[in-house]
């Protein structure tokens, strides 16, 4: 037991107020010490990130060919392989390659999507002329349709209203090509349950033509002057001077031949969707993202790379046309 005259000792340290000054700044260096540690872990973990997808990047150029058959371009790596299949050989958390995934398809969309895909000025107005004269359709500036992506991360609120003929939620891509598959106009974010109608309604196709701003274009068709491109619809579409639609019930071969001729070449369009889910296997399955900046960034950088194979498939003596005023992928808001 501790006699009474015995006294508690304190802290040396607190006994000294500049002592307890310096302990102070003591831990205040050892918490921004600590600080800066963690922020040097994190820099250096996303350096990390950053090195294994261009790591992933370079074995697609470089080894997977040589052991795999032909494989999509490496910019749609991301989009082609299944988000599980990076997990062993990679150690990348399904977490991590979704991040990256977005990272890289905003990338694209910030760096070409001024570029890729692009309404026509007047050079290619006239280039669309004249391949598509060669198939008989003067004036033609391609074929229009829709499409529709499946939705599968569609809120149950919001199931009636996208879900379309094919019984599940869907979103849908208006879209018009040329016979070079090239994508010249892409609208998308409107609900599965709308028609083309309601769709073309929607979009900006035919804005520039309706503010007088469309490249100015002259020809003649069996001796009546025209001052407009027309593209090529089906027969849902309405009866306007811009769309050339089927006839229901052609008498004679002539109007047979056009029915026949006008549906092969209306085919541009459905051709671009089929390579365009073939090409990228993350819009032929059913998109599982909930935000619609994604879904759109997805759509817009799908559309852009395939631009980009397909002028850089051209053959060498084709001209490589450089287009001005160009403009991003249009989505509903």
């Amino acid at each position: 037991m501790e006699g009474r005259g015995t006294r508690q000792r304190r802290s040396p340290v607190l006994n000294r107020p500049n002592a307890a000054k310096r302990h102070l700044q003591q831990q205040q260096q050892q918490q921004e010490a600590d600080f800066h540690d963690k922020k040097v872990i994190a820099s250096t973990y996303f350096s990390i990130e950053a090195f294994l997808v261009l790591a992933c990047l370079a074995v697609s150029l470089l080894i997977l060919p040589l052991v795999l058959p032909p494989l999509p371009p490496p910019p749609s790596l991301l989009l082609w392989l299944p988000v599980y299949s990076l997990d062993e050989c990679l150690w990348l958390g399904e977490s991590t390659i979704i991040e990256s995934m977005r990272q890289f398809v905003r990338a694209v969309v910030e760096v070409f999507g001024d570029e890729y895909p692009r309404a026509p000025n007047e050079e290619d107005t006239a280039h669309l002329f004249d391949m598509n004269q060669r198939r008989g359709f003067l004036g033609m500036l391609g074929s229009i349709d829709c499409m529709h992506w499946r939705w599968k991360k569609c809120p149950t609120a919001w199931s009636g209203s996208f879900t379309s003929h094919v019984n599940a939620p869907t979103i849908i891509l208006e879209a018009v090509a040329s016979q070079d598959l090239w994508i010249w106009h892409a609208f998308f974010g409107i609900p599965g349950s709308l028609n083309n109608i309601n769709v073309l309604h929607r979009s900006h196709l035919l804005d520039n033509l309706a503010a007088s701003e469309a490249p100015k274009v002259q020809y003649s068709i069996n001796g009546h002057h025209y001052t407009m491109g027309y593209y090529l619809a089906d027969g849902i579409y309405p009866k306007w001077a811009t769309f050339v639609k089927p006839i229901q019930s052609p008498i004679g071969r002539k109007w047979q031949h056009f029915v026949v001729q006008q549906a092969v070449a209306r085919k541009d369009v459905k051709r671009v969707f089929g390579v365009l889910q073939a090409r990228f296997p993350i819009v032929r399955g059913a998109a599982r993202f909930w935000d619609q900046e994604t879904r759109n960034d997805i759509m817009t950088a799908c559309i852009v790379m395939h631009n980009m194979i397909i002028e850089d498939e051209r053959p060498e003596g084709e001209v490589k046309h450089v287009y001005e005023g160009a403009g991003k992928l249009e989505s509903q808001t």
